[in-house]
């Protein structure tokens, strides 16, 4: 049941990103300041689920992903990703991620005024941490390297909310570091439908003087 739905998602993902792609100078926006709103929320999270690809050195399984992250600012911060492969126990994988691009290029003023853009090249991540195997009576751990990056679908306002389709791949090193070896296939493509929201938590308020 998983391979018909994950292949279904990544057709439909692929062809979306074909026509967004087309479409994108017709959403160009003169009076975008380069911010879209980020300093009025200094969290960003987001939440989503799709399907993928993990690629090994003679096979290749479909997988179904989900996705949840927290960033300050939009920049820096967690996420937590589970994958399910056939047959196989659930792998997650937990750590830090870090968007670079939006700080250069509010710092340099290199906006294109083009929200559709601006956002997508302020999505370019990499992220780091650990992929854990739990189940069948052990725990197994690998590192986890990766990059992804979010194609603007639907924003309601003048920000950076809205549905976002998020491409990734990831490279697995290792494994079996805290039980037996883990048979992990070592690259995973994926495409992940989310949702970004901003809240305010007062971390970016300014000190107030008296």
């Amino acid at each position: 049941m998983r391979k018909p739905l994950a292949r279904a998602f990544l057709a439909t993902a692929f062809a979306g990103f074909g026509v967004l792609t087309v479409a994108a100078p017709l959403h160009a926006d003169d009076r975008a300041d380069g911010l879209y709103g980020r300093f009025d929320g200094d969290l960003v999270w987001s939440v989503g689920a799709g399907a993928g690809i993990a690629l090994g050195a003679t096979e290749r399984r479909e997988a179904l992903m989900a996705d949840l992250r927290f960033r300050y600012l939009d920049t820096a911060g967690l996420f937590l990703a589970p994958r399910w492969l056939p047959d196989d126990p659930v792998q997650v994988a937990l750590g830090v991620e870090l968007r670079p691009l939006f700080p250069a290029r509010f710092l340099l003023d290199l906006s294109s005024r083009n929200r559709w853009i601006d956002l997508l090249v302020d999505s370019f991540g990499v992220e780091l941490g650990t992929l854990l195997v739990p189940g069948r009576g052990n725990l197994g751990a690998a590192l986890h390297v990766g990059i992804g990056a979010e194609i603007p679908l639907w924003w309601p306002g003048q920000d950076f909310e809205g549905a976002y389709l998020r491409l990734t791949a990831s490279r697995t090193e290792g494994g079996g570091r805290l039980g037996p070896p883990l048979p992990i296939p070592p690259w995973t493509l994926g495409a992940v439908l989310i949702v970004r929201l901003g809240a305010s938590v007062g971390l970016a308020d300014r000190p107030r003087t008296r």
